[in-house]
Formats: structure tokens, sequence, C-alpha cells
């Protein structure tokens, strides 16, 4: 298969290697598959049998994962009391998209006092790179991004470059560099939080979100950009040596 040779499907009615196949469980007679079937039974069942649901369910060949893609579309619009009383929002990089995405993204950063955003996957800066440019030099307050992803935001040749741009931005520009720690880089300040040595990692998913939410969290509750820094490392140390995205 690594080499290229034909292989004839013997599972699937489709290759399945590096490939995705919407084809889990049996077909129903209305064509939807019988896990998508369940999905949707069962998602009214725990929480309102008035939703509507329509599930899209894909084979993917990977050794270890099960996720969801969740697109919500609700009733009522953005809770303007809610976000003006938040003490900040946090934005994440994936959900954002032209057209009503951004309009959430827009209305949400225009009522909140703080607003922070991760930008998530270099996949998604690679596609709006314009757009989060901008809103990282104009709008935010504070980002995260790993070193790959900011690095790319700005086309960046070394690390070096990435330092100088987030010191005129003058913005909490917030980084992680894998076994080389993190730093925060905030005006013409920059601290730096090591890694945590010898760990059991078997899963990086998650990693990013824990390491912002430990790092909101210290901001919320007056630590020094320090503390914040080693409460987000804590968190993500904790959350790569066990499976899943949740501790």
């Amino acid at each position: 298969m690594f080499v290229h040779d034909q292989a004839k499907p013997e599972q699937f009615t489709k290759k399945i290697a590096f490939n995705v196949i919407p084809h889990i469980d049996v077909f129903m007679d209305d064509g939807f598959t019988k896990e998508e079937w369940k999905m949707k039974v069962e998602t009214k069942k725990i929480l309102d049998p008035n939703i509507n649901v329509v599930a899209h369910c894909v084979r993917v060949p990977v050794f270890i994962g099960h996720s969801e893609a969740v697109f919500v579309e609700c009733e009522n619009d953005i809770n303007e009391k809610a976000v003006k009383e938040s003490e900040m929002i946090f934005l994440e990089g994936y959900l954002w998209d032209e057209g009503e995405p951004k309009s959430a993204f827009d209305k949400a950063m225009l009522l909140s006092n703080t607003k922070a955003m991760s930008l998530s996957d270099q996949f998604c800066v690679e596609r709006h790179k314009p757009h989060f440019l901008e809103l990282v030099k104009n709008k935010l307050d504070i980002t995260f991004a790993n070193e790959q992803e900011i690095t790319s935001l700005i086309d960046a040749n070394s690390f070096e470059e990435i330092v100088a741009f987030s010191k005129q931005i003058k913005k909490n520009v917030v980084i992680t560099r894998g076994d080389k720690g993190a730093i925060s880089i905030l005006n013409n300040e920059l601290i730096e939080c090591e890694a945590q040595k010898n760990l059991n990692i078997k899963d990086l998913t998650g990693a990013g979100d824990l390491f912002a939410a430990g790092y909101l969290h210290g901001i919320i509750n007056n630590l020094s950009t320090k503390e914040c820094l080693i409460k987000g490392t804590e968190l993500s140390s904790k959350i790569i040596q066990k499976i899943g995205a949740r501790i």
C-alpha cells in the first residue's frame, strides 16, 4: 500500500487506506447510514426531541481517534448581554469563515471587553491568512499560536522575526514551542516558561486548547504572566499524557 501497489477492497465498497468513506454500518432506505440515523435519534433522545439533526458520518483510517465536527444553527442570535458582561471571550480560529461565521466573530469582538483567539491550525492560517493577520494586528488582545502557525501567518524566516513582529504590534502574543516551552510577548517584554520534562506522551489532541485555558485562567485570576504560562503548561502537559482531549 505504501508503495502504491493496487489493493482490492474487501471490507468496504471503496479503498479505505488514504481515503475517507461516508459508509459506517448499513445504508437505510432514506440513503443515510445506520450510524447517521443513530446520531439523529440519540441526539433527540438526550437533548430535545424538537432538535432537527442532519448527520454525516465518515470512516477515517487512523489508528486512534473518534471525533465530531458539529455545526449548529441556533434560533436566537448571540447573547449580547452575556458577551458584554463577560471579562473576556475566547475564539477558535477553525470556526472562522467568510459569511455568517465572520459576522458572528465581528459582533462578538465589538461587544466584548478582552478578545482572545487561537489560530487553531496551520491549515486554517494558510486558508485565511490575510483575515487572520488583520485580526492579530488590529482586533485581538491575546493571540495563541504554536510556532508553526505564527511562522506561517507572517511568513517568518526565523524565530527572531516572530519576536520582532509580536513586539511591534504591542499585543499579547502567546506561542507554544513544543519541547522548547512557551513564551508570552507583550510590548517589549518577553517571558519564557520551560516545557515539563519526562512526559509519557500519548496523544497531542487538546494540548493547545488546554494551554490557552490555563493561561486565561491565570489572567482572570490576576496571576503574573509567568504564572499564566506555567498554568497553561501544566494543563497541556496533563492532556498529552492520556488519550482524548478531556482531563
